[in-house]
């Protein structure tokens, strides 16, 4: 098979990840889309293929109906901002950047504000609020009033780095930017994926630009993607980034149509949880864990008894593995447990979410914006007891 020398390594890892019950959590952004194209059409048609949700970032200034219209017919595809209009202010000598202080800070927000409010009008069920910065570079004044602008998420390249809002990176680039400027040696690209496996903690992100890809870009992708589709060791994962829930909905109450199996199936619970908790002005652990009635139509806590857990496939056997310190992000270790639930299960499903990302045992309180240690005697799941 072709690529197989070269892809032992990765094989290896995802074995050594599937015998611990960890498997390794990836993820998809690619960057630059602003119309249909041929590339892609088969960026697309690949992802389909081998079930790898993805994460496009678009240029707002250059986009419009037609990648709206094209993207309607895609089940596995979220849309975030990739900047305005990917122009470097940057000055001769510097590197390119596009949100950097080149400029009057309040354009540069005027910008993002436009193009977040033209993706989301253009976006509705896919939009994430999310910034991709162009080349991967933002100045930290602007990185501080990102949260006014409606923005929970930041997205560069490299390791996370501490910010007032949540960082989900990607880590590894298929594209040799400095030498070819086409796809990079597969043996490169693994060797970069089993070193994230064995060191960073959390989802890694891998990055593409379809519209600049070569035959190595996309003979590389499509052997990774093969390689890692089924393999018990690894599992591709969408961003599951909460939405406002609509008018006359409840915690607990049903999924207003949308699909469980979906990327919005925790998610708008968790967004209920958050609203609720700064309505009353309770703790985030008080409203879960001390209101079970919040939770009746499945009963999903029952003050720190997690009962129906048990019935959602592995979860039971894999355990606590959610380290995530947002509940957008929760609903990435709950999804592949819950992917068969029932359309009126939806607030068994955040619970169960709640309760993987608890026992971690420290999250950041997304109603205070601050981060603290949670206390709990115990949580039963399933045979297991796990302390806290």
């Amino acid at each position: 098979m072709t690529g197989r020398t070269e892809l032992k390594p990765l094989f290896e890892e995802l074995d050594r990840r599937a015998d611990l019950g960890d498997p390794l959590q990836l993820w998809l952004r690619d960057d630059d889309a602003v119309a249909p194209s041929e590339p892609l059409d088969r960026l697309l048609q690949l992802t389909n293929h081998h079930g790898v949700p993805t994460l496009l970032a678009v240029i707002p200034a250059f986009t419009g109906t037609e990648l709206q219209q094209r993207l309607a017919l895609e089940k596995g595809v979220e849309v975030a901002v990739h900047g305005w209009a990917h122009l470097n202010h940057a000055g001769a000598g510097e590197k390119s950047r596009e949100l950097g202080m080149h400029r009057p800070l309040a354009t540069v927000l005027d910008e993002l504000a436009r193009g977040r409010e033209r993706l989301e009008s253009l976006y509705e069920t896919r939009f994430v609020p999310m910034l991709v910065p162009p080349w991967n570079r933002i100045d930290s004044d602007i990185i501080g009033e990102l949260g006014g602008l409606g923005f929970e998420a930041l997205s560069v390249y490299g390791p996370e780095r501490s910010a007032p809002l949540t960082m989900l990176n990607t880590h590894v680039d298929i594209m040799d930017w400095r030498g070819t400027r086409g796809g990079r040696p597969l043996g490169a690209v693994v060797g970069d994926l089993v070193a994230m496996s064995r060191t960073h903690k959390g989802p890694v992100g891998l990055l593409t630009h379809h519209l600049v890809h070569d035959a190595a870009a996309w003979d590389l992708l499509e052997l990774l993607f093969a390689a890692t589709e089924k393999h018990a060791g690894c599992r591709w994962r969408g961003i599951f980034w909460p939405i406002k829930p609509r008018v006359g909905s409840r915690l607990g109450g049903p999924a207003n149509g949308r699909s469980v199996g979906g990327r919005h199936a925790f998610a708008e619970d968790a967004h209920g949880l958050g609203h609720r908790a700064r309505a009353t002005g309770q703790n985030l652990e008080e409203v879960v864990l001390a209101d079970p009635k919040g939770f009746d139509r499945g009963g999903s806590l029952d003050r720190g008894v997690a009962r129906p857990v048990t019935q959602d496939g592995d979860f039971a056997d894999h355990g606590t593995t959610a380290d995530f310190g947002n509940l957008g992000f929760a609903g990435w270790a709950v999804h592949d447990d819950v992917h068969g639930a029932r359309q009126d299960d939806i607030s068994r499903i955040a619970g169960i979410a709640l309760v993987k990302q608890f026992l971690a045992g420290s999250v950041d309180d997304p109603v205070r914006g601050e981060r603290k240690q949670l206390q709990f005697s115990s949580i039963h799941a399933g045979k297991k007891r796990y302390a806290a």
